[in-house]
């Protein structure tokens, strides 16, 4: 799965979390998008039975950046449900 996140134009701070109930090794990416231009910013592989949660902040000081979260899923006999929640906290 890969999820573009098309950020407001506005310097901020962003917190991402994906939830799954998958069975087998996830791979969770966050990746920085400016233009064209990809950039990895956190990597992280699950190898929980179930219950995988990743948390990441994600920080956009400039305003220009955007986000794409990329989930593989290590197990091909079943499919990964995944929730995807990126939020602004409260200041």
């Amino acid at each position: 799965m890969r999820e573009f996140f098309d950020l407001p134009n506005r310097s901020g701070e962003y917190e991402v979390t994906l939830v799954s109930e998958a069975i087998g090794p996830l791979t969770f990416r966050i990746l920085r998008v400016q233009g064209e231009h990809e950039q990895l910013e956190v990597r992280n592989r699950s190898y929980h039975i179930e219950d995988h949660q990743f948390q990441a902040p994600f920080n956009n000081p400039s305003g220009k950046d955007d986000l794409i979260v990329v989930i593989d899923n290590s197990n091909p006999l079943k499919s990964a449900p995944v929730s995807v929640y990126v939020v602004e906290p409260p200041k």
